[in-house]
């Protein structure tokens, strides 16, 4: 994801209505303000001009195809306007914002040899907005954010302290999207299968992923993504017990 997105999300946050008095499960946000801000934000990204979308050609028509019959099982568990957009940019990337936005990169296209792992990715993308987990973790960010000034500022906290406790608050945002992962993956594949497509697409785009990315990196807790061979693994077990007939759906 490109660096001012959570800047441009939380600009376009601003001024929405929130409904607190419903909250639920950590969100501070309804449907409506989710729906609003994916809005706010389309506006904000196609308005920069480092952002140009495709909007013909074969990636381009590959992309809805099957987004024709992906996202219309997204919208069973959660109705709101989903819109896939395609990015003209040799990053390896795609992602999801509240509200039903999605955006895949050019690059990302190029990588994937198939409609089956097209699929794949973009379940799991959908799957993002369907779990809420974006707004989540904004409410949760905010909520934490809030109550760490008001401690730091009752006690005099010193400048080192309060960035000890930006970094604890970064660190659980992370694990918390570790776990955003693993659910997205469940409901993606869920997804894949649900349209008729390859169950073992999920796994072998990640280990393409994996090889296009390198394997390195810090340790495991300070990842905002699961290891990439944990996800193949769990993939791959999906994709057997589906093959079996002893997939449990979530």
């Amino acid at each position: 994801m490109k660096r001012n997105i959570g800047r441009i999300i939380a600009t376009a946050a601003i001024g929405l209505t929130l409904s607190l008095g419903g909250c639920k499960c950590g969100n501070m946000y309804s449907q409506e303000d989710e729906i609003k801000m994916g809005q706010q934000f389309y506006k904000e990204y196609a308005a920069d001009r480092k952002n140009h979308f495709l909007t013909s050609g074969p990636q381009y028509d590959r992309l809805q195809r099957v987004a024709a019959k992906i996202l219309p099982q997204a919208q069973r568990d959660w109705n709101v306007p989903y819109k896939v957009s395609l990015v003209d940019s040799k990053e390896i990337n795609a992602f999801a914002v509240p509200g039903g936005p999605i955006y895949f990169y050019k690059g990302l296209m190029d990588l994937a040899s198939s409609d089956d792992e097209v699929a794949a990715v973009l379940g799991h993308e959908a799957s993002h907005i369907v779990r809420r987990h974006s707004a989540k973790q904004m409410s949760d960010q905010m909520g934490k954010s809030v109550v760490a000034q008001i401690l730091l500022g009752a006690s005099g906290a010193s400048r080192d302290q309060e960035q000890l406790a930006g970094l604890l608050i970064g660190i659980e945002s992370l694990r918390y999207s570790r776990n955003d992962e693993s659910e997205a993956d469940e409901y993606g594949f869920k997804y894949l299968v649900g349209a008729g497509y390859n169950p073992d697409a999920m796994a072998t785009f990640f280990e393409k992923m994996g090889k296009a990315a390198g394997n390195g990196g810090g340790p495991e807790f300070l990842r905002s993504h699961p290891v990439t061979s944990k996800r193949v693994e769990a993939s791959r077990a999906r994709a057997e017990a589906y093959k079996k007939g002893t997939y449990i759906a979530p």
